[in-house]
């Protein structure tokens, strides 16, 4: 069953990007990190492509854990920012599922772990990433629960 869904706005992911940057210089003073954009018309078209809505078929990506989860993987590993993109992911997926009703509950050390498996092997770009996509929405659902 759909609901008026809250949909992450580009605006919102650019300052949860500009907040996780903050917070950096916030916890070290020599940090070095900045706030920069790449391409916003790509970042666009991957939040368009998470919020799709088919003609009269609501949306495509339905429930909304599978919504956050492809906003989790796709926003880490589309490299939008020029610094802090698994920090943003992170946050606008976690704001995302609690304007709509629920929590996403996790440990650092679950959430370390499966961002850096999105990331490519320095040492062979090519080798095949440790998650994908499918990963990404299987931790959103085994890891959100109903707000109370």
């Amino acid at each position: 069953m759909e609901f008026p869904l809250i949909e992450m706005t580009i605006e919102q992911v650019i300052n949860f990007n500009k907040k996780v940057i903050a917070d950096a210089h916030r916890k070290d003073p020599k940090c070095q990190q900045q706030h920069a954009i790449g391409d916003k018309n790509k970042l666009e078209g991957c939040l368009g492509g998470i919020f799709y809505r088919g003609f009269d078929q609501g949306y495509m990506n339905w429930p909304i854990e599978k919504m956050a989860g492809l906003m989790l993987f796709r926003l880490a590993e589309g490299q939008f920012f020029l610094e802090g993109n698994k920090r943003t992911a992170v946050v606008s997926s976690y704001f995302f599922l609690f304007n709509n009703g629920y929590v996403l509950k996790f440990t650092k050390e679950e959430m370390s772990d499966l961002m850096w498996g999105f990331a490519a092997d320095p040492t062979d770009p090519l080798a095949p990433r440790r998650y994908t996509e499918k990963d990404a929405i299987r931790f959103v659902l085994n890891h959100t629960q109903l707000r109370s």
